[in-house]
């Protein structure tokens, strides 16, 4: 993205207009630490921003968690956001 011919390249600012901060938060956590507390609550943003930016491990943990996480009560929210 900023070594190659694109608009990025050239930006001081970097718009992510779909990400919101706190989960962008855990995702540079994750980078610098290799660890984040990941929740049933926070698990399907960081699945989707490890997807965004191919962090396949991460992304495999968010996966998991979320699997975990499967309950009568929540299978009909996480489809709907799988979505």
């Amino acid at each position: 993205m900023f070594t190659h011919e694109m608009k990025e390249k050239d930006q001081q600012i970097i718009n992510l207009p779909r990400v919101k901060y706190e989960s962008f938060k855990l995702i540079l956590q994750y980078l610098y630490t290799d660890s984040v507390p990941l929740t049933y609550e926070n698990s399907m943003d960081i699945f989707q921003l490890a997807d965004l930016f191919q962090i396949e491990r991460l992304k495999t943990l968010a996966e998991n968690k979320m699997l975990n996480s499967f309950s009568i009560d929540n299978v009909a929210l996480i489809f709907l956001e799988a979505s």
